[in-house]
């Protein structure tokens, strides 16, 4: 590479000043140059530049270039680019255009270039109008483009100012303020780990940060031997790699155990702190990163702390859209949860005897679930803190429901019957949701409305008032609140709508229900109407059942007429097969 490549934007200045600009003796790191009124002149002294462009308007350019006023002060022949003047947005793209050509990487022919510089300084000191703000803009687009495309072999690009001297040929200051640009940069990169689970831009910021603390150290004459201090920024960007490359990978004991621990050990290192004081903006999402891995760390993955921690990760993976490994983690919790409650002794992961050992929960899981079918007992989640048959029973149907999940995912569809997407999402949420509540836990779903009030919408032509005793305790013992009518009632749905009616009729339902905050409906009505509602319900995370129900007839002779009389009685809450 080559030398420091200077752009410079140049406004007229003060036509009554012969030199236009006030001189000053710039300084910048302690360095200090001679005084000038250019304090492009000054960035080229304190500089090994190479060379210098400046980008001005035609008055620019025949007040300064034209005139060798800017020659003469400069000491030296710039390139200079005429831009407009920004009056109009095509114009101002115009100058944003031009300032982004040269902030490439590559090597100018229109410079002579040889190599590509090691540094590229934007200085706005001067900018006329809106130019600094369009050249602050052109550096944060630049680096967002090296960081998309992976370019590591990049000048270190900055923006420069020189604050204006108090008196003619006083002392000024020229400040980096790049780190104004870095605030948006470390925040989009806790954003792009907490939201997508990449550690990426984390990792390429912390080593940038620690190669820049061991230079500033260095230079103040710190020797080499005590520069290791200075790499918390690398330890870091490592800690974040090697924490989502767990996640990625679905090492859940991992996680457990080290990765999100040393991550949020690193966030505490002096260094760290010194980087939230120097962008005291950072404060937020650093605390949020901090509370985001907290719940994720537990002593031991077979333990009632394990499972909660490993529902936690779930709930991550689900957020971050990574759902193979959701629906491995939910299958392995499921397993996890059962061994707990039973008292099996399972050895951790990594631990002789762990595989066997969970082979044999996951074969006692296998054989519920096969009895539980055979009989045509369906895997309804009972109260969430219950016990004995029914219990097992939720337990053996999620996980036979979440294994037929799980292969899918792992084998990209290639079944008889592949799931759709959409709807595979949608199983997988409530199945991290219902295995939340077989541990105890309250839901993991966001909330759809503010309201704290649980309900269990009736969605039927039968009204609660209408409902046993044994119905409604049954109702709210699936642990949704208790049984609330919809407003203004079931909609009649006539005998000539069409199928686009009743599904218009379905998604306003729908959308009143999900307002309401219910997680849960009975759903009888309309058989399309039913189908409908069910398939709108479950996209939004509320559970739908069905309310079954024993025929007790009873026959009576008079006058030799027989009379037969049919009572329905309520028997269990039956939850939907999903409709995709």
């Amino acid at each position: 590479m080559s030398k420091t490549r200077i752009v410079s934007f140049l406004g007229l200045g003060n036509p009554k000043n012969p030199e236009r600009y006030r001189p000053a003796q710039y300084i910048m790191g302690g360095r200090k140059a001679a005084a000038t009124a250019l304090v492009e002149h000054a960035l080229c002294e304190l500089y090994d530049t190479s060379h210098l462009v400046v980008l001005g308007t035609d008055r620019v350019e025949q007040e300064w270039i034209s005139s060798g006023l800017h020659e003469r002060l400069l000491g030296r022949r710039a390139h200079f680019d005429r831009v407009p003047n920004g009056e109009n947005p095509a114009e101002l793209r115009e100058v944003f255009r031009h300032t982004l050509a040269w902030l490439a990487a590559e090597p100018l022919a229109d410079l002579g270039e040889q190599a590509p510089p090691e540094r590229i300084l934007l200085d706005v000191t001067h900018g006329f109008r809106v130019q600094p703000v369009l050249g602050s803009a052109a550096v944060a687009f630049q680096r967002a483009e090296w960081t998309r495309r992976g370019r590591e072999d990049v000048p270190e690009l900055q923006i420069v100012y020189g604050k204006e001297p108090a008196t003619d040929g006083g002392e000024a200051e020229i400040w980096d303020v790049s780190e104004f640009l870095e605030v948006s940069e470390w925040s989009a990169a806790l954003d792009s780990l907490m939201r997508f689970g990449r550690a990426d831009d984390l990792e390429r910021l912390g080593r940038r940060h620690a190669d820049r603390q061991k230079q500033v150290a260095r230079a103040t004459g710190v020797p080499d031997r005590e520069l290791g201090k200075y790499g918390a920024g690398t330890s870091l960007g490592k800690a974040a790699r090697e924490f989502t490359d767990d996640l990625a990978l679905g090492r859940l004991r991992d996680v457990l155990h080290s990765s999100a621990k040393k991550l949020e050990e690193s966030l505490d290192r002096d260094e760290v702190r010194a980087l939230e004081e120097q962008l005291p903006q950072l404060t937020g999402a650093l605390a949020d990163l901090r509370s985001w891995l907290r719940p994720l760390q537990a002593p031991s993955v077979h333990s009632n702390e394990g499972v909660h921690a490993a529902l936690e990760l779930g709930t991550r993976l689900r957020n971050l859209q990574r759902y193979a490994e959701l629906a491995g983690v939910v299958r392995e919790t499921l397993v996890t949860l059962w061994a707990v409650e039973h008292g099996d002794a399972v050895p951790e992961p990594g631990t002789s005897g762990c595989k066997d050992a969970r082979e044999r929960v996951e074969k006692a899981l296998s054989a519920l679930a096969s009895a539980a079918w055979k009989k045509g007992q369906p895997a309804a989640t009972p109260e969430p803190t219950g016990a004995g048959a029914q219990r097992q029973t939720a337990f053996a149907g999620l996980f036979n429901d979440v294994g037929r999940a799980r292969n899918d995912l792992m084998h990209s569809g290639f079944n008889d019957a592949p799931i759709k997407a959409a709807k595979l999402k949608t199983q997988l949420h409530l199945y991290l949701d219902r295995t939340r509540e077989l541990a105890g836990l309250a839901n993991s779903a966001p909330a759809a409305s503010s309201t704290s009030e649980r309900r269990f919408v009736n969605l039927s032509n039968h009204p609660i008032s209408s409902w046993s005793q044994a119905q409604l305790d049954a109702a709210t013992a699936l642990g949704f609140g208790s049984p609330v009518e919809v407003a203004g009632g079931m909609p009649q749905v006539e005998p000539d709508a069409d199928t686009a009616a009743v599904e218009r009729m379905a998604e306003e339902l729908a959308n009143q229900v999900s307002a309401m905050g219910a997680r849960g409906a009975h759903v009888a009505t309309d058989f399309g109407l039913t189908v409908a509602l069910v398939g709108q319900l479950q996209a939004r995370g509320v559970r739908c059942f069905a309310a079954t129900t024993a025929r007790d007839a009873e026959e009576s002779t008079a006058d030799g007429a027989v009379t037969k009389t049919s009572m329905f009685r309520f028997r269990r809450w039956r939850e939907y097969p999903f409709v995709g």
